[in-house]
């Protein structure tokens, strides 16, 4: 019959979300060398901002969704994570790594955003925090 079937595709991009919040950590600490090496683990409280997304991406779809980047920003402000340890070093200088699991459903926020009536995909979404931090602690 004549026709070409022309498939039109784009590549997939991530699509990059700022959020600022603040944590506060509450660690027991126990020492397994002295003062050289500790495990330390405990509960994390953290306020956070809205999933900020960037401004020439707010419009862009989420996944295969109907679903725009802007919709899925009102997530959980108040999180819970458990957090696990180790810190090794001198006196004076201590590295540290942390594992963190959040506890709580951080998509939980986005319940009442009725975005089940834009994509029946997107409902009883679920997403849990996991994070690994180090660092460098000195004392003086």
């Amino acid at each position: 019959d004549g026709r070409e079937k022309v498939e039109l595709t784009s590549p997939i991009e991530a699509i990059e979300y700022n959020m600022i919040g603040v944590q506060g950590n509450f660690f027991a600490s126990y020492k397994l060398l002295d003062h050289y090496l500790s495990v330390e683990a405990g509960p994390v409280l953290q306020v956070n901002g809205k999933l900020d997304a960037r401004q020439d991406k707010e419009l862009w779809f989420v996944g295969n969704t109907n679903v725009n980047a802007i919709d899925i920003e009102k997530i959980s402000t108040f999180n819970v994570n458990l957090a696990l340890g180790l810190s090794g070093g001198m006196e004076t200088v201590k590295f540290w790594a942390q594992y963190q699991y959040g506890l709580n459903n951080m998509l939980k926020g986005l319940e009442d955003e009725g975005l089940e009536e834009k994509d029946a995909g997107m409902s009883n979404l679920k997403g849990h925090m996991s994070m690994i931090a180090a660092g460098i602690t000195m004392f003086l």
